[in-house]
């Protein structure tokens, strides 16, 4: 399975990303924005999700008898996950995408990070959001080609042009697990004007060997 994309952007800046998280229980809207964020950074890099604050509380911590831990997988109990969708949404950062030691050629997986889902082509040829665990892989070809990764700051739109010559980017459906295509939300990445949330519509191709 190939997609062909220009790859234009860059991934080191995400201005609609607000670099702060108080806690994981998925309550706080300002918080549930940077989660995408965090899992765009820790899937490019494989980094381990284990390094993320396991524990749900302390025994004596600062002073304090039984201290929570707000940034915690776990909730106070360590019971359950202190984000609900945890499983879900940090499922990719959760396995190896990166082994030096293999012999397999590179391939890409499309992650949407505000899901944590992959791309997955159905048996009738339709481009759905699915389990990391059973993701297509995606090789990249280069230029010429109807879809491409637009030269945003943040650099996580995949766009195609319409016949008009009207730019529309790949966003999950939010009726269902499709990959639709719409108008782009706030390609520039700091314009004031742009109110909406351009998350639905973030890709990243996650580089793989494994």
């Amino acid at each position: 399975m190939d997609l062909r994309n220009e790859l234009r952007g860059g991934h080191q800046n995400l201005p609609h990303c607000t670099m702060n998280l108080d806690d994981m229980t998925g309550v706080n809207s300002v918080d549930n924005k940077f989660l995408p964020c965090f899992v765009c950074y820790a899937s490019s890099v494989d980094l381990d999700w284990s390094l993320l604050a396991f524990g749900g509380s302390y025994y004596y911590r600062e002073g304090t008898v039984g201290a929570g831990e707000p940034y915690a997988v776990m909730d106070y109990d360590w019971k359950n996950f202190r984000h609900p969708k945890f499983p879900a949404n940090f499922q990719l950062i959760q396995k190896k995408v990166q082994d030096p030691s293999s012999d397999l050629s590179k391939s890409n997986i499309m992650f949407h990070p505000l899901t944590g889902k992959c791309a997955q082509v159905k048996s009738n040829n339709e481009l759905v959001l699915g389990d990391c665990k059973s993701h297509n892989q995606w090789s990249s070809e280069g230029n010429g080609s109807p879809i491409r990764l637009m030269d945003s700051a943040t650099g996580l739109h995949l766009a195609t042009t319409d016949g008009n010559g009207s730019l529309l980017c790949l966003e999950m459906d939010s009726d269902s697990s499709k990959i639709v295509t719409r108008k782009c939300i706030c390609i520039d990445d700091y314009d004031s004007s742009c109110l909406d949330n351009p998350q639905s519509q973030w890709f990243q191709l996650i580089s793989t060997k494994v």
